[in-house]
């Protein structure tokens, strides 16, 4: 599976790179985990993240219309 940094998905959620580390920290992301061996490593999963992102998308443009 192909990786994504937490840079690129950061910038792609428009959120702050440590807002995003905090999420996959606290399990709130599903595409991807935090690891801590020596420091945090983190893995995102580009098929994952992009199915989240979809979903997601399709979520708010749903709730917008209702709005």
């Amino acid at each position: 599976m192909e990786k994504l940094t937490v840079k690129e998905v950061a910038k792609d959620m428009n959120v702050d790179v440590k807002t995003l580390r905090a999420g996959l920290e606290q399990g709130i992301f599903p595409f991807g985990v935090a690891i801590k061996r020596h420091r945090m490593t983190y893995h995102i999963w580009k098929e994952k993240y992009e199915a989240w992102k979809e979903k997601y998308e399709t979520y708010k443009e749903d709730n917008n219309e209702k709005q």
